[in-house]
């Protein structure tokens, strides 16, 4: 036999791995569509997520540093924001803090409250420097942040809840749904997107940026309903 034909590839099993995380990827992001779609789903979702996250959170930050592709989306989103800094930050579905990092560096001065349902992962969270970053025990569906409070409301591969985003962001804010896996989801599964929740709220989709294999939505609200909102 000639070597190399009809032979398994000597990265074979790294193949097969990166392809597994892409699949699963993939699943997980229609998952969190289908939850900020359809309500009813989110209690079975609570009971499941409790015990799959404890057991992920010692290894969870290097799971996601295996994948080369799983930031990319976010990091080519926070170059493309405006440059006007937010001052307040929330971040819903923190995790054990990839994401947090990367919006740390891109706003210093900015204060950050990294949000998750999962104690255990928040607990491997750095709280930064000066304590500008605070780490809150809270649901997805019903964040523990006043209304109209946040500059910069983002989601980076999480649950979330649309109305909940668009409650607590300022009314001249910016929310953003990051999901590094969903440009791969077939046509059908992305009419879960979060722009027809946003529409209904009085906002709108002003970026979809695509980079890679995922997608990030960018939302503001619409001059009327930022007008009526302020007013009030």
């Amino acid at each position: 036999m000639v070597a190399g034909v009809g032979s398994r590839p000597s990265n074979h099993p790294a193949v097969t791995a990166a392809f597994l995380r892409r699949l699963t990827g993939a699943a997980t992001d229609a998952g969190y569509l289908l939850l900020a779609a359809s309500p009813p789903l989110r209690g079975v979702y609570r009971r499941w997520a409790q015990g799959r996250y404890r057991a992920l959170a010692l290894r969870y930050a290097a799971t996601i540093g295996d994948d080369p592709t799983y930031f990319a989306p976010l990091a080519a989103l926070l170059r493309t924001l405006e440059p006007a800094p937010p001052a307040v930050i929330a971040e819903v579905g923190a995790g054990t803090g990839g994401a947090t990092a990367l919006l740390a560096r891109r706003y210093p001065e900015a204060f950050l409250a990294a949000i998750d349902a999962s104690p255990p992962m928040l607990a491997h969270l750095e709280p930064g420097e000066r304590g500008r970053i605070r780490r809150i025990a809270g649901d997805a569906f019903a964040l523990p942040l006043r209304s109209r409070v946040a500059d910069l409301v983002l989601v980076h591969n999480a649950p979330f809840d649309p109305a909940e985003l668009m409650r607590v962001a300022a009314p001249s804010g910016t929310v953003a749904v990051v999901l590094s896996s969903a440009a791969m989801l077939p046509r059908w599964l992305r009419r879960w997107r979060p722009g027809d929740s946003a529409s209904a709220a009085g906002w709108r989709c002003v970026r979809e940026l695509r980079v890679e294999r995922g997608i990030a939505w960018v939302f503001r609200r619409q001059a009327n309903s930022a007008r009526r909102t302020a007013g009030r």
